[in-house]
């Protein structure tokens, strides 16, 4: 059983996870500790304390990253404005080519296969930026 990382104390029952600069942290709290307002906190502190993982500016939204889910983990992409577009644009696209055949363990390869093609295509379209 894990303890909530607030009190200590009680079972954690909430959980998040964050990827800043490339490094997971998982947060996991009570659900007296977790109620809305203290996860609200908790959210608005590390999204002032985050960074893009790709360009380094502030980022303006946290979601879910869909690619971990499909393959049943549950984590959190952070990033700026600009570089989440084009990660989206980018995982759209690869994603329109037809899957149907696949087993479930060749869709989760493909999964992963996509997103660590997605992370080197986007570490790539922030060096092109920067050199503009």
């Amino acid at each position: 059983m894990k303890l909530c990382d607030q009190c200590h104390q009680r079972a954690a029952t909430r959980h998040a996870v964050t990827i800043v600069g490339g490094v997971a942290k998982q947060v996991d709290l009570c659900s007296t500790c977790g109620d809305k307002s203290a996860f609200e906190e908790s959210l608005c502190r590390r999204m002032r304390e985050a960074r893009c993982p790709y360009c380094g500016r502030q980022p303006c939204a946290i979601s879910t990253d869909f690619l971990a889910l499909a393959v049943g983990v549950q984590a959190e992409l952070i990033m700026c404005l600009k570089c989440k577009r084009e990660f989206l644009r980018y995982c759209q696209q690869a994603m329109e080519k037809p899957a149907a055949g696949l087993s479930q363990a060749q869709q989760r390869k493909a999964i992963h296969v996509l997103r660590a093609a997605a992370d080197k295509h986007m570490k790539q379209w922030v060096k092109r930026r920067k050199k503009v």
